[in-house]
């Protein structure tokens, strides 16, 4: 048994951080997929009444790994939806885990992140990188400016370095 990725992305961000991560550190990825597409609307109404969407693989794919890394963004200060039921999968099973985040939607840090973590996965992360897109961008920029901004290869691999960094700080 090894680490493991899971990653779920809303904008392709994240899938490009996990794949980034996943090269520099020879691990195996599992994409958390949807049937339906997904918008802003049901990313807000999932969040506000704490629906669990449905999304593959099933949860079990995650007994290969003695650690999954999980990559996803934050929505409105909480792990994105979609993760929900393989944090509370977590839970039952007692993998340890780790969670690593590129957002822009946000330009600070997503101080509930940790406390929404608790009560899905029932303990906190063995690392939570809550990173965004602002870090790189001059000034304070708007909502808008961060989610429209294009992060280029040398950014993606800035990123990917703290991941890998923070990874190596705890052992991985």
């Amino acid at each position: 048994m090894s680490a493991g990725i899971l990653y779920y992305s809303y904008t392709g961000r994240n899938r490009k951080l996990s794949k980034l991560v996943s090269d520099k550190l020879n691990l195996e990825r599992i994409e958390i997929t949807e049937s339906k597409k997904r918008s802003p609307i049901t990313i807000m109404w999932d969040i506000m009444l704490g629906r669990i969407p449905k999304a593959l693989p099933e949860v079990s794919a995650i007994d290969k790994f003695d650690k999954v890394i999980i990559f996803a963004p934050v929505w409105m200060g909480v792990a994105a939806s979609p993760l929900r039921k393989y944090l509370k999968y977590i839970q039952k099973s007692d993998i340890p885990y780790i969670f690593i985040s590129l957002s822009g939607g946000a330009n600070e840090s997503n101080s509930g992140l940790e406390k929404d973590m608790l009560h899905y996965a029932g303990r906190a992360p063995k690392l939570l990188l809550d990173m965004h897109v602002s870090q790189v961008i001059d000034g304070s920029p708007t909502l808008e400016e961060t989610k429209k901004y294009e992060l280029s290869d040398e950014m993606y691999n800035m990123f990917a370095q703290q991941a890998a960094n923070g990874l190596e700080k705890i052992g991985l």
